[in-house]
């Protein structure tokens, strides 16, 4: 009979299991860990192949993930902006892990329609 308490270890469950989801997983940390602001520039592909030891083919993979959860955006001659958080998927399993690793501020609990409300409290 299986064992019902045992627990699901997440850290495993979101280890990358690829380059590409290595570099996604850091630079999506990056990100919403603030390392990365929003609006701000990411490093060039050469830095960045440099940093994760990857291929360019590796990066522009994981820049295209990244892109597809709405947290960054590239163009051409400009380079690879973060996105506002307003356009970030949210509710994207690997984003809300990584919020879950550094915290939920109450910004994002906002986002979320979860902010808290003191007020509310008082009345209960």
């Amino acid at each position: 009979m299986p064992n019902s308490s045992k627990t699901y270890d997440y850290a495993a469950a979101t280890a990358p299991r690829s380059h590409t989801a290595h570099v996604v997983r850091e630079l999506g940390l990056g990100i919403v860990a603030g390392r990365h602001p929003e609006g701000s520039i990411l490093p060039g592909d050469a830095e960045l192949m440099d940093r994760f030891g990857v291929s360019r083919t590796v990066l522009r993979e994981a820049l295209k993930t990244l892109a597809g959860k709405g947290l960054i955006q590239a163009k051409a001659r400009i380079g690879t902006r973060v996105r506002p958080r307003t356009e970030w998927n949210l509710f994207d399993p690997d984003v809300l892990i990584w919020h879950a690793r550094n915290g939920f501020d109450d910004q994002f609990l906002a986002y979320l329609g979860l902010e808290r409300h003191p007020h509310l409290a008082e009345v209960s």
